[in-house]
């Protein structure tokens, strides 16, 4: 069951010593405990991207380096991630869905959206947690993808 928020305490504003009474006698019971108001999350969970009214979106164009292991061998691939974006950005998780050909490309793709700063998802207005899929494509005839 989730905790009750404190209930505030009305206290009023009074001078001399009868302030003074009242200010000891909050200071002798229970502590005042000041609250920060939090905006109330209606779904917790990361909503897929067809439930969003906005979709996420690169806030800058992402830094691919395409691994030394596949450069040494002249190899393209392609690899499908599911980004896990919060409600200020921030990829929190990314999972490889899908990678061809395998073992070449996966971490470099992870790697490469785990740092990637988005414009969050939005549904109804508001900022939401949201899961997207990413299609990443490495280019072995594309200089600009292979690291230095």
């Amino acid at each position: 069951m989730p905790e009750q928020p404190p209930v505030p305490i009305d206290v009023p504003a009074e001078s001399g010593a009868e302030a003074a009474e009242v200010s000891a006698a909050v200071s002798e019971s229970e502590p005042v405990s000041r609250t920060i108001e939090v905006p109330h999350i209606e779904d917790p969970e990361f909503l897929p991207a067809r439930l969003l009214d906005v979709v996420p979106r690169p806030i800058a164009e992402v830094d691919l380096r395409y691994p030394e292991q596949a450069a040494g061998m002249n190899v393209s691939g392609i690899v499908t991630l599911l980004l896990y974006i919060d409600e200020l950005g921030v990829v929190t998780d990314v999972t490889v869905l899908a990678a061809e050909p395998p073992g070449y490309f996966e971490e470099a793709a992870v790697e490469s959206f785990k740092g990637a700063l988005f414009a969050p998802g939005q549904r109804n207005g508001r900022p939401v947690k949201s899961r997207i899929p990413v299609e990443v494509t490495f280019e072995a005839k594309t200089d600009s993808t292979k690291s230095p």
